[in-house]
């Protein structure tokens, strides 16, 4: 009880002693500043005293002089020259003025800011007691001042009347107009300002104020202003901020002080008392120590047994796992694991499932320490794959590993392997108690199940007795799946290879037909055209012109007829590799010129321009003439068929970076390709619109044929086009052979 109490008490005493100090300190401070406050209310107040009293002193030395001065002059002039000289050496002036003996103001100076008080009447002055402060300079001819008030030029200030007599004779009255504000800022310092509050009182009436006062009259320092014909009441109250700053900055540093060391103190005081209880404890610890030391030595000596098995079971596994890797039979793959699993682990029988994917049911694939008998039952009555997932989910994981204890036997309705040990020789593992270890593929997916049972030593496993078991399960999981694996690609090779000596013999067969097909077909069709021809030529005998109309379609029609007839038998022989190209050396631009000439009659048919462009640098190119000019012709029969009328196809040739090869180009201004079908638009049997074929005809072969044939010389072709703008077809040729 004493040592709660006592270091309390400690805390408390000399808490309530630094609270004392704290309030002590307050208090000086407070009547330093109130001490501060007096001295500067005394020098301010006799600063702005002795400030005006020389202002109105100066007054009456210009009156004096002005009156005195001989000759004597009055005027405006005069005036001015008086009024710039004192109006600059006494600052402070709100304005000094001349007033007529009639008391209307009739000279300022300066002008600018006292407009408002030109020509202003005093008789009619809106405060009374102003008017009263000029009647009585205008009847005594003395000296006047005037109380604070409103002043015509706006703001609080007071004005005086000095009359100016000259040989008895009333010439007119100096006028000195001042206000308070700018006369107690000016003689008030700017630390003054920020420090103190200010209110300077007139007979009871309140003509200034600088800052905001609490009204707290112990905290105000009142003092008397005294200047000619005027008493001020100046009060003055530090800011509240300075009180602030007094209790802030001086008390909490030393309430902190003496708060820090009470606590270090009463600290102390209980760490000395709990340093006797430590004692204590600590030769209490010690004999429990000596216990739990001589209790871990034993735990250790059985962890050291257990780790020395645990590694010569990963030694035996890991053995086993690399002969079984490279096993490729999943039969022999299994028993070797079951095997493995009796000889090495803890646990005297074992059965391996695997899941096939087919049917997702789990069937037996090897087993140790079971008989064939036990294995067969297990079979007819397997637990579906779906609900052996939620059973393993259910039971207590140890783990990967996942133990059933024989009380959920019922609730789970699960069968396996059923122990050999009575009860009786069991430790803590009874005989329908299950063990299931999951085999997982490469992906994570449930491929089969290990379960075991009859634990050598009769108790329950651990997860660190299963360790090894579970490391070798898993390359055990890795070594079936692969070797599944391998069966199934081997079968899947097999079939594979069958259906690709089927397609192959189909692809030859179908180039044959197509081949002898175009054969068959050209013989009749050869004999068409040339009788056609005749009888277009006249020779058969005079055709009237509808006659002639029929002949000139036929003749037409066959041609495209044949034209399409041998890019099918062209595609044919390029699919089955069985063109020959005839390469040589050639010069390009009369080929080109050539083409020209063979397609001028279907560009005159659409009065369309032909533009043709070779560089200077182009000369020879190796390839089969015939097969480029079945190229050129197919990329500039399109672009006939798809320009427009009055359109314009371009031709040209120039030579690439690479100094063995040169590019052709054909364009056109015609309808363009849209960018999703550009992709396709060499394909066999493709073009870019299903309309096409009915606007513009064709079979789709042309493009895929002139590809073939390019990539056959060793070039490539591909395509530039906007819709609406045109397109540019363009390939590369060699200009050596390749």
């Amino acid at each position: 009880m004493l040592k709660r109490i006592l270091p309390v008490a400690v805390f408390l005493l000399l808490g309530s002693i630094t609270v004392m100090l704290c309030r002590s300190h307050t208090a000086h401070r407070r009547q330093l500043l109130l001490r501060h406050t007096e001295t500067a209310t005394g020098q301010f107040g006799i600063r702005l005293g002795e400030f005006i009293e020389a202002r109105l002193a100066s007054l009456e030395v210009l009156a004096k002089r002005w009156v005195q001065r001989q000759p004597p002059d009055f005027s405006y002039g005069r005036f001015l020259e008086f009024a710039e000289l004192y109006y600059s050496n006494y600052p402070g002036f709100q304005a000094i003025n001349w007033i007529d003996t009639h008391g209307v103001i009739r000279w300022i100076y300066p002008e600018e800011p006292n407009l408002a008080a030109k020509d202003k009447d005093l008789h009619l002055h809106p405060d009374p007691l102003c008017r009263q402060a000029f009647v009585q300079a205008e009847n005594t001819h003395r000296y006047a001042i005037t109380p604070c008030t409103e002043l015509l030029q706006g703001e609080q200030g007071f004005a005086t009347y000095w009359p100016l007599i000259h040989q008895g004779k009333l010439q007119g009255y100096l006028n000195g107009v001042f206000r308070v504000k700018p006369l107690v800022e000016r003689c008030l310092a700017k630390e003054a300002m920020e420090d103190f509050a200010f209110q300077i009182y007139e007979g009871g009436r309140l003509i200034y104020q600088h800052g905001q006062t609490t009204g707290m009259q112990e905290r105000q320092v009142v003092s008397t202003i005294q200047f000619r014909g005027k008493s001020w009441i100046l009060k003055v109250e530090p800011r509240p901020e300075l009180f602030s700053q007094i209790n802030d900055r001086a008390t909490i540093p030393l309430f902190l002080f003496g708060l820090g060391l009470s606590v270090g103190m009463a600290s102390l005081l209980w760490l000395f008392i709990r340093r006797a209880e430590l004692y204590r404890e600590a030769r209490d610890q010690v004999q429990r120590e000596v216990e739990e030391r001589k209790q871990a030595e034993r735990e250790i000596e059985s962890k050291t047994r257990q780790m020395e098995i645990s590694l010569q079971q990963m030694k035996e596994f890991s053995r086993i796992s690399a002969r079984i890797i490279q096993e490729d039979d999943i039969h022999k793959i299994g028993t070797e694991i079951a095997n493995s699993i009796v000889k090495y682990s803890n646990f005297s029988r074992v059965l391996i499932s695997l899941v096939d994917e087919s049917t997702g049911q789990r069937g037996p694939l090897a087993y140790a320490g079971v008989t064939e008998e036990e294995v067969r039952k297990l079979a007819d009555g397997q637990t579906p794959t779906l609900r052996l997932e939620d059973i393993l989910r259910e039971g207590v994981r140890k783990g990967n590993c996942y133990y059933i204890p024989a009380r959920y036997k019922n609730k789970m309705s699960i069968r396996a392997i059923t122990s050999r040990v009575p009860p009786q020789q069991t430790v803590d593992w009874h005989p329908n108690d299950y063990l299931f270890i999951p085999l997982y593929g490469k992906e994570g997916n449930f491929i089969g199940l290990i379960s075991v049972d009859d634990p050598k030593d009769g108790r329950i496993p651990t997860e660190e007795t299963l360790a090894p078991l579970e490391a070798f399960a898993q390359q055990a999981a890795h070594a079936l799946e692969n070797a599944r694996l391998k069966q199934e690609i081997l079968k899947r090779s097999e079939r594979l290879a069958t259906a690709n000596i089927r397609l192959r013999e189909l692809d030859r067969l179908k180039s044959e037909f197509m081949a002898n097909m175009s054969h068959e077909l050209r013989t009749p069709l050869n004999s068409i055209i040339g009788f056609s021809e005749l009888l277009r030529d006249g020779l058969g005998g005079p055709l009237n012109p509808e006659q002639h109309e029929f002949v000139k379609n036929i003749y037409s029609n066959s041609r495209l007829l044949l034209k399409l007839i041998n890019n099918v038998l062209d595609f044919s022989k390029l699919e089955s590799d069985s063109l020959t190209l005839e390469c040589r050396e050639f010069e390009l631009f009369p080929l080109l010129q050539a083409v020209k000439d063979e397609i001028s009659s279907h560009l005159a048919e659409k009065s369309q321009e032909f533009e043709l462009n070779v560089s200077e640098k182009i000369g020879a190119v190796w390839g089969d003439e015939v097969r480029i000019r079945q190229v050129l012709l197919s990329l500039l029969d399109n672009a006939c068929k798809f320009t427009p009328q009055a359109g314009k196809i371009t031709v040209s040739c120039t030579p690439t970076e690479d100094p063995r090869m040169v590019v052709i180009s054909v364009s056109d201004t015609g309808v363009g390709i849209k960018p999703e079908d550009q992709r396709l638009i060499f394909d066999a049997f493709r073009q870019a619109d299903g309309s096409t074929t009915r606007c513009y005809g064709g079979a789709g072969l042309g493009l895929a044929i002139a590809k073939k044939l390019v990539e056959a010389h060793g070039g490539r072709i591909w395509l530039e086009s906007e819709p609406g703008k045109g397109s540019t077809f363009s390939f590369t040729l060699p200009t050596k052979r390749v």
